[in-house]
C-alpha cells in the first residue's frame, strides 16, 4: 500500500489580496501538505479560528504584502495579532514578506509589523516582489524546517480513490475500521477515555461503530464543482460534474487526522477533485498547465455531511468544554 506522509500548514494572511501567490502556493504545496488558510478578516470568528489553527498546525507560513490588514478594535490587525500568537507559541515559520512597495504609501503600522517579522524570523524571511516569487524558496525552505523541527505530521492513503477493493478482497474490511487513527504530535486519537470524559456520547456509544455493506460503500453520487485552470498567464474559472462513490468519500474522510473539523473536510474533499479537475480543464485546452481553487458546490456538500450524519457514518464529537465542531469517521466494512 502506498502510503505519504503529510504536515499540517496554516497560511496566515490577508485574504485576496494575491490571488495568484495563494493559487501558486496552494499548487505547489497541496501534495504534501494539508492547508489551513486564515478566513476573511471580516469573519467575526476570525480571531477564535486562527488562533486554533496555529494551535494545530505543525508549521505556519506567514505573509505580509502590502496591504496591513483589517483592524481590530484595539487598532492592531488581525494579521499582526496572528502573527503575535504564532510568535508567543513558538510555532515554527517561514515568512514571505513583499519588499517591492511604495513606503510613503505604507501604513506605519505595517512597516513596524515588517521589521518585527525581519527581527524575529531572520533566515526564515523570505523576500518577493511579483505574484509568484518566493514560491519555489518557500518549498526549499520547508524542508528544511522539517528537518530542524520535526513533527510526527500524519499518514495519507495515496491509493486511487477511483474504485474500491472488491467485496472478496481482505484488506476492505481493515481499510475502513473506525479506529485506524493515527497518533500526531503525541497526542492520543480521539477514542480514549480521557478524551471522552465530559461529552455528550457515551464512550459505550463511541465504541460502537456503524456496520456499512460494500454495496452501499459503491453506490455513486454526482457533485457539481467549480475549479481555477492556468494556461500561459491566463487563469480561466471552469464548471464541472463528478461521480463519487460513498465509499469514496469515506476513505478520503478517513485520511485526515480524527476528529477533524467541518473546514478540514471540505478542504479535503476539493483536494480530492484536483485530478479529475485537470482532465475536464484538458477538455477545453490541452495548453492547460495546472488547476487549483477546487471547490465542491456547496449545496451538494451540505447535502453530503448531512447525508453522512443521517447514516450514522459521520459522528459529531465534543472535546471536554471546547465549543468547536468536530467530526469522526465511525464505521467498519462488513466482511
Amino acid at each position: 500500500m502506498s502510503q505519504k506522509k503529510r504536515y499540517h500548514i496554516h497560511i496566515s494572511l490577508v485574504r485576496n489580496e494575491n490571488l495568484y501567490l495563494e493559487n501558486a502556493l496552494e499548487y505547489a504545496l497541496s501534495t504534501d501538505y494539508f492547508l489551513t488558510w486564515d478566513l476573511l478578516a471580516t469573519n467575526t470568528n476570525f480571531v477564535e479560528y486562527s488562533r486554533q489553527q496555529i494551535d494545530q498546525c505543525d508549521y505556519m507560513i506567514f505573509i505580509l504584502g502590502n496591504d496591513y490588514g483589517h483592524l481590530s478594535l484595539s487598532g492592531v490587525s488581525y494579521l499582526h495579532l496572528s502573527y503575535i500568537y504564532a510568535s508567543s507559541k513558538r510555532v515554527p515559520m517561514i515568512a514571505l514578506v513583499n519588499t517591492q512597495l511604495n513606503q510613503n504609501e505604507l501604513l506605519r503600522q505595517r512597516l513596524d509589523l515588517f521589521n518585527l517579522v525581519i527581527k524575529e524570523q531572520g533566515l526564515r524571511v523570505i523576500h518577493f516582489g511579483q505574484t509568484h516569487d518566493g514560491v519555489s524558496e518557500c518549498v526549499r525552505m520547508l524542508g528544511e524546517i522539517k528537518e530542524k523541527f520535526p513533527r510526527l505530521g500524519w499518514v495519507k492513503d495515496t491509493r486511487s480513490l477511483s474504485t474500491l477493493p472488491a467485496a472478496a478482497s481482505g484488506d476492505l474490511k481493515s481499510m475502513f475500521v473506525s479506529d485506524r487513527f493515527h497518533i500526531r504530535n503525541g497526542v492520543q486519537p480521539a477514542l480514549t477515555d480521557s478524551s471522552l470524559e465530559g461529552t455528550q456520547q457515551s464512550p459505550e456509544a463511541e465504541a460502537r461503530p456503524t456496520q456499512v455493506t460494500p454495496k452501499e460503500l459503491n453506490e455513486a453520487l454526482l457533485v457539481n464543482y467549480t475549479a481555477h485552470a492556468f494556461e500561459g498567464g491566463n487563469l480561466q474559472e471552469i464548471s464541472a460534474t463528478y461521480t463519487f462513490s460513498w465509499g469514496n468519500i469515506v476513505q478520503t474522510l478517513q485520511a485526515l487526522p480524527q476528529p477533524f473539523t467541518s473546514n478540514m473536510m471540505l478542504t479535503q474533499i476539493n483536494d480530492s477533485l484536483k485530478d479529475a479537475a485537470m482532465a475536464e480543464a484538458l477538455k477545453i485546452s490541452p495548453n492547460i498547465h495546472a488547476v487549483s481553487r477546487c471547490q465542491i458546490s456547496s449545496i451538494d456538500y451540505q447535502w453530503i455531511k448531512s447525508q453522512l450524519v443521517k447514516k450514522r457514518w459521520l459522528s459529531s464529537v465534543k472535546e471536554g468544554r471546547s465549543i468547536r465542531e468536530l467530526w469522526q469517521i465511525n464505521i467498519i466494512v462488513q466482511a
